[in-house]
């Protein structure tokens, strides 16, 4: 389940959100968040880039809640 006292809500589409952060080479990652949509046929995209490697994305399309991650290097 899911609680939390923050959050982030994009109100218009195409909308993006984007945090850069520092990162250790040969150490791998897990990036997680949870997500939902507001309608059903919409997605968010989560993702992962200028890592060092290939772009790396997920998609959520649920409107409740759901967790999802992306492991990257």
């Amino acid at each position: 389940s899911y609680a939390g006292s923050y959050g982030l809500s994009i109100q218009s589409s195409p909308g993006s959100s984007e945090q850069v952060v520092s990162l250790k080479a040969n150490t791998t990652y897990v990036f997680g968040a949870y997500a939902r949509v507001a309608n059903n046929g919409e997605h968010v995209l989560l993702g992962v880039k200028n890592h060092g490697a290939t772009q790396v994305t997920q998609a959520i399309s649920s409107t409740a809640f759901r967790r999802d991650s992306i492991i990257f290097r």
